[in-house]
């Protein structure tokens, strides 16, 4: 914006050109809005001790004294986050300083969703994981009728883990 104002045009384009700016700055509202909106959200409710569920998977990890390079596994699916779940995965994967080896991506096909299918095929998906060399699946984005046995919910979380 800061060029587009140092750009020097007669008198008559100055509408155009405080036109264009006016829309630029609303565009990059737009883009970034959600996601400050939703930090701001986070500040506030926490009252600055930031812990969302990515620190809390890095903390649980901590706890459970899981290494710095540690392969892991992902069972992923959040809706309402639909263009960002790498993002969101390489966020709780930096803080917690371990490495993704495997994803499983959840679809909005019943069929096909981890959750929904029987455990025998579960375990084979989650033997495909362990093959990986992954030690850990972390999932999120669990819909709650799902059976969990055997698994971990992180606390004050949406996610889940399991050792293989």
């Amino acid at each position: 914006m800061i060029a587009l104002a140092a750009v020097r045009t007669p008198n008559a384009a100055r509408p155009v050109g405080a036109a264009l700016v006016f829309l630029i700055a609303v565009c990059i509202a737009l883009q970034c809005g959600p996601r400050l909106a939703e930090a701001a959200t986070i500040l506030v409710r926490t009252r600055g001790e930031i812990q969302d569920e990515r620190w809390l998977v890095a903390k649980e990890f901590r706890k459970l004294d899981v290494r710095a390079g540690t392969p892991v596994a992902v069972i992923d699916y959040q809706r309402g986050y639909q263009y960002w779940p790498p993002a969101l995965i390489s966020d709780w994967a930096r803080l917690a300083r371990v490495r993704v080896v495997g994803e499983v991506v959840q679809t909005d096909d019943n069929q096909a969703q981890f959750w929904q299918v029987p455990p025998d095929r579960q375990a084979l998906v989650l033997e495909a994981l362990r093959k990986t060399g992954a030690h850990i699946v972390v999932a999120s984005g669990v819909p709650e009728e799902a059976t969990t046995s055997g698994w971990t919910q992180i606390e004050n979380s949406r996610y889940y883990y399991r050792l293989l």
